[in-house]
């Protein structure tokens, strides 16, 4: 009871005097890595988190929680860092001692980076500021340095009005330990056990007694799990009881009691060669030979023993038949010093004394690299030779932010070549490198301290370029060259858009030495407005920031013409007029016609004079018309307003066609026909191979003096010639004198 009145009056103590010191806490700021929102914004997220950081630690007012805690609390709650959702950050941040939390997301579009970021206050389990800021490549630190000035205040405010709760420990109450171990050899016992929540434990007490029920009296204190009661007899033997010491002076429950003794045991080995590796140690040794026949001195298995050479606190490594000889310690720390000895065991479980310590540093890693900055989307890498023979190459690494995660990118295979190129997807981009050695059994070296290089930026957005205007389905763009450095010398992109806010479509690359370009796509259209955007691209073909728009306006076509008029009732013809144009660049007028039937015009003419006549139609035809004016640049204008023109017709059939006898002759009559241009008839006879006119009448009737059968029609015809369609056929039979 007056051990847990003394931790509670320390607890009430260490209260007190937090709670005089509130106001000189420093609030805990949770800065969570920024998230890509999109594909292009991965090459900036872990960087824009580095330095938003950086920024926030310059200004000393908050306490910033480092990433690794802040990935190790996200695991200790069974979530991922690139999931977890904002209800779950204020739960397990409010758990965690966080006061806030910063989270966001980077994004990139069209050039321009933007931020979106949120204050979490962990203890209103509330959403306090958001921000959002748009910028370029090139203003981030600046850009940063706003953003910081901004969060700053707020968390300030913030401060003022939540309450800052301070967590109080209960006292920790330790385990007894447990699994004792125990082994004799001719002088020594040796204890080891295991302990629950060591972390909480600052060494162990041991008891010693000579009957398992009797008084056990503290025998020595320990640091570490393991100890040797050494300078014994043969023979001897004894029990042991162990106590755990807590850090915060609270001590265990004894343990349950073990026995050992002092017994007969092998040799021990000799220790013979120990060898380093990459985060391993080869040992061998072998046993000394046994004369006479007890049991006991022959060994039938060994132990390997294992310390930090700046410790004694020696941990069983492994235990191997008595048929082995060598072994390979793995999973060590690189370029760390380690002790080793062996024993060996026989039958009985006896174990000898330890063998000679051999001490052994393992491999270390390699050396500083150097990246070298400035080039375009690559970094030269470079580092000295590893010291080690053993090692045969080297594998590089690389992620964009100093602390990680890192992928393995390359491998070198000679450990003389000491240099590699990374091929960078981004420009203006920061990158770390650590390069891992590997080993001649395939194993690697632990990678090396990081060092970081930033490709070049992209280049530079070209003045407003100039661009030519009225020009006929086309437009000429001129810019001023960029200084461009000789060794980033690429060319330029020209893009054209509909709507100077974009968006725009890349029409054309031309070589660094061309400032001058014409647009003339098929898909430009009569006065209609484009603009144009040029951008600079290096060797590498990265292109850089575009330039502001420039308009320009393609030529109109002409106007239509005006007045058509078709002239109707000529004999197979219509004569067309129309308006001459006052279009300055004429070059012709088309002329455009539509005959009964067709649902198309198609073109009949091309003239300068403004009028045309079209020959050759048939009689009683309607012709529909339209007229069109073409310049010089071949832009062609509206169809102008339709007129329709009908050739004369021919005279209708003549009618009544029949037999009539006078004075002992057959002929034919008809009637005569209403049209009153009608000026004669044609009698025509149908023959074997086709028909032959026979006379023209203006009268109404023909006699046929004939004696032959005959087949005879008739057609009417018209003052200017037009012939009507024939008659039915009338036949005279063979008639005699």
């Amino acid at each position: 009871m007056l051990r847990y009145l003394l931790v509670t009056c320390f607890f009430l103590i260490s209260w007190s005097k937090t709670a005089c010191c509130l106001e000189t806490m420093r609030p805990k700021l949770a800065p969570f890595p920024l998230a890509a929102k999109s594909i292009d914004a991965l090459a900036y997220n872990e960087n824009i988190s580095a330095l938003l950081v950086n920024a926030l630690d310059r200004y000393g007012f908050v306490e910033l929680i480092e990433r690794k805690k802040i990935e190790a609390v996200i695991e200790q709650y069974g979530l991922r860092l690139d999931t977890v959702d904002r209800g779950q950050l204020r739960n397990v941040g409010a758990q965690a001692g966080f006061d806030f939390i910063l989270t966001g997301v980077v994004g990139r579009n069209e050039g321009r980076l933007f931020i979106d970021l949120t204050l979490i206050g962990t203890h209103s389990q509330k959403e306090m500021y958001q921000w959002s800021y748009n910028f370029r490549d090139g203003e981030i630190s600046s850009k940063l340095e706003e953003i910081t000035a901004a969060i700053i205040p707020k968390i300030k405010e913030a401060q003022s009005s939540e309450p800052v709760v301070i967590p109080v420990k209960a006292p920790v109450v330790l385990s007894a330990p447990k699994d004792l171990q125990v082994t004799g050899s001719s002088r020594t016992i040796k204890l080891k056990w295991n302990q629950t929540g060591s972390e909480n434990v600052s060494g162990y007490k041991i008891y010693r007694c000579t009957s398992p029920d009797g008084t056990y009296c503290q025998l020595a204190n320990s640091p570490v799990n393991s100890y040797a009661d050494e300078n014994l007899e043969l023979n001897d033997r004894f029990y042991y009881k162990v106590k755990a010491l807590g850090k915060d002076g609270g001590e265990s429950e004894v343990s349950g009691p073990v026995q050992g003794s002092t017994l007969v045991v092998p040799h021990p080995p000799v220790f013979m060669h120990i060898e380093p590796g990459v985060r391993s140690a080869t040992m061998s040794w072998y046993q000394r030979p046994v004369s006479g026949g007890d049991a006991m001195l022959i060994p039938v298995q060994y132990r390997i023993y294992r310390s930090t050479a700046d410790k004694n606190d020696y941990q069983q490594v492994t235990q191997l038949g008595i048929g082995t000889t060598a072994y390979t310690d793995s999973q060590l720390q690189e370029g760390s010093g380690y002790r080793y000895y062996v024993t060996a065991l026989n039958a009985s479980g006896g174990e000898s004394e330890q063998s000679a310590i051999l001490e052994v540093t393992t491999v270390g890693g390699v050396a500083e690299v150097t990246a070298v900055s400035g080039k375009i989307r690559k970094i030269p890498l470079s580092w000295q030779p590893h010291a080690f023979p053993g090692i045969e190459g080297y594998y590089v690494y690389r992620s964009a932010a100093k602390d990680g995660p890192y992928e393995k990118i390359g491998r070198i295979g000679s450990r003389e070549a000491t240099s590699f190129l990374d091929a960078v997807d981004s420009d203006n981009a920061v990158r770390w490198y650590r390069i891992a050695g590997i080993n001649k059994d395939g194993s690697e070296t632990m990678p090396g301290s990081a060092a970081s290089a930033t490709t070049r930026s992209i280049p530079a957005a070209p003045a407003t370029p100039q661009v030519k205007s009225g020009q006929a389905r086309r437009a000429t763009v001129s810019w001023l060259p960029l200084g461009i450095p000789e060794d980033e010398k690429g060319g330029y992109r020209i893009f054209r858009g509909d709507q100077q806010q974009g968006p725009y479509q890349k029409i054309a690359t031309v070589p660094e030495n061309v400032t001058q370009y014409e647009d003339g796509s098929a898909s430009l259209k009569d006065n209609s407005a484009y603009f144009y955007r040029v951008a600079a691209i290096n060797v590498a073909g990265i292109e850089g920031e575009p330039s502001p728009a420039a308009k320009a306006v393609t030529k109109s076509r002409p106007e239509p013409v005006k007045e058509v008029s078709a002239k109707s009732g000529e004999v197979r013809k219509v004569s067309l007029n129309w308006q001459q144009t006052k279009e300055a660049d004429l070059r012709e007028f088309r002329v455009w016609r539509k005959l009964p039937g067709r649902d198309n015009y198609t073109l009949l003419a091309a003239t300068r004079t403004a009028g045309h006549v079209d020959s050759g139609l048939g009689d009683g035809v309607t012709a529909t018309y339209a007229v069109t004016v073409v310049d010089n640049d071949g832009l062609e204008s509206d169809l102008s307003s339709r007129v329709a023109a009908t050739t004369q017709p021919a005279p209708s059939p003549a009618s009544g066609v029949r037999l009539q006898a006078r004075d002992g002759l057959t002929g034919i009559v008809w009637g005569r026909n209403p049209e009153p241009n009608v000026k004669s008839y044609r009698i025509y006879r149908k023959g074997f191979l086709g028909s032959q006119k026979v006379t023209e009448t203006s009268e109404t009737e023909y006699i046929y003096s004939g004696k032959d059968k005959i087949e005879l029609f008739v057609t009417a015809v018209n003052t200017d010639g037009l012939e009507s369609e024939p008659s039915p056929l009338v036949t005279i039979e063979s008639q005699a004198r």
